[in-house]
Parts: structure tokens; C-alpha cells; sequence
């Protein structure tokens, strides 16, 4: 029986062990309102024969887009209503030059990520539409793949690799998963580990956040009050120049 403890014991000793590890920081990051996007520091070891990609994930969101289009071949108009749903908030990898024609492959890159997506109602150009919304988010730089992300330095039989993440102004605050995938030399996924960090408001974006989500009339009264006064300043700083243009 001891024996067989023993067995038990050092199979779960064993796999319990990670395969490689990873380090990242800071742990959290603040939106503030002097935000401007924030880097993110990925670094850990691998084998010197082996590779590693980093993947940041944002959780999974519904979105709404309207379509336009021409009507009668003449009038550009809104000629749709679609709702993109399974698409993550953010989307980025990170690979060595090395591996940079091997992200498709190894169901890293937007082709895996497109066929989680579903669109209703579903259009018929779905391809085109896709690659519509890939151009939206990569413009917010929510999207990303950079295929010069991972940069390596050597120590013996140790290969430490380190991945700078920018998080843009436009990241939505929640939780974020980090995830490291490590290659093998033959191009396969071998292992992979993860982790997560948190983006918070704080000060003032904090307090209008607040004031939407828990206290709506009082900010709707609020947003009233600060509209009018806008309009009263802009009309007693243009009274003299002929009004506002």
C-alpha cells in the first residue's frame, strides 16, 4: 500500500510541475485621465532550442455595427443592423521573427479567432465584413499581430524571452488573460501557460463611471446642466465675431 501511495504521490508531484514559467508585470494597470496607454512586460525562460508566443485576451463582448451601403446605387445609407458576438475586446499576439509564417498554423491568428465570430443576422459577404471589422479594431490598435514581439537573450542552456505589450488609450477597463505558448523546435505547441492582470479606472473617469452606472438620473441632470452652460460660454465668446461658425 505504501508503494502505492508513493506512485501516487510522485504522479501528481510531477504534474504538477510547469512545463516553463513566466513573469509579467505591472499586475495593474489604472486608467486615470492622463492615460495614454501603458506597456506591459512578458519575460520568463524556455529551453534554448524552443520558442514562445504571447497572447493577451480581453473577454468576450457583443457588438453593434451598421452597415452601409448604397440604396438605388445612389444614396449611401444604413442598409443594416449587425451584431458581432464571441469577439474578445482585445486581441493581440506577440511572436519571434522566427515564427512569424507559423502563426496561422498554429491557430494563433485572425483565421481561428473569425471562425468563433458569429454575425446576426448573417450577411452574405461575411468575409468582407470581417475584414471591415478587423480594420475598426486594428485602427483602435485592439487587434493586433506582431511578428517582431518576442525578443530573446541567452545564458548558457537558458533562453530568456521578453515580450513589451502596449496596452492602447482605448483599452476598456476588466480582466485580461495572459497566455505563453511554448514551441518546439518542429513548430508545435508543447505547452502552455497563463495568467491574468486587471484594468481599473480611477480619479475621475472613475467618478463618471460611477455617476452612469449608479447613479443615472444625477448624471443624466448633470450632463443636462453642463450642455447648457457650454452653449452659454461658446455663444458669449462668439457674440462679438458674428457667432459661431
Amino acid at each position: 500500500m505504501k508503494i502505492k501511495y508513493l506512485v501516487i504521490l510522485l504522479f501528481l508531484f510531477i504534474y504538477a510541475i510547469p512545463g516553463f514559467a513566466f513573469n509579467h508585470s505591472p499586475q495593474t494597470i489604472y486608467i486615470g485621465a492622463q492615460y495614454n496607454g501603458k506597456k506591459l512586460y512578458v519575460h520568463g525562460e524556455l529551453k534554448k532550442d524552443e520558442d514562445a508566443i504571447v497572447q493577451i485576451l480581453g473577454s468576450e463582448e457583443e457588438s453593434h455595427f451598421k452597415q452601409k451601403g448604397k440604396v438605388w446605387g445612389i444614396f449611401w445609407m444604413t442598409v443594416a443592423h449587425l451584431n458581432f458576438k464571441h469577439s474578445p475586446s482585445v486581441f493581440l499576439v506577440y511572436a519571434p521573427p522566427s515564427l512569424s509564417n507559423s502563426i496561422k498554423k498554429l491557430g494563433l491568428g485572425y483565421e481561428t479567432l473569425f471562425s468563433k465570430i458569429k454575425i446576426e443576422p448573417t450577411p452574405k459577404n461575411k468575409k468582407q465584413i470581417l475584414k471591415e471589422f478587423l480594420k475598426l479594431k486594428e485602427k483602435d490598435k485592439l487587434y493586433a499581430i506582431n511578428k517582431d514581439g518576442v525578443k530573446y537573450s541567452y545564458k548558457g542552456d537558458i533562453k530568456n524571452f521578453q515580450a513589451i505589450i502596449y496596452l492602447p488609450p482605448k483599452i476598456p477597463p476588466g480582466k485580461y488573460r495572459i497566455k505563453v505558448y511554448k514551441i518546439d523546435p518542429n513548430k508545435q505547441i508543447t505547452g502552455i501557460e497563463e495568467d491574468s492582470f486587471q484594468i481599473k479606472l480611477t480619479g475621475f473617469p472613475k467618478f463618471i463611471s460611477d455617476m452612469a452606472f449608479n447613479h443615472s438620473l444625477i448624471y443624466g441632470i448633470l450632463a443636462v446642466i453642463i450642455a447648457v452652460f457650454a452653449g452659454l460660454l461658446m455663444g458669449f465668446l462668439f457674440k462679438d465675431k458674428g457667432g459661431a461658425h
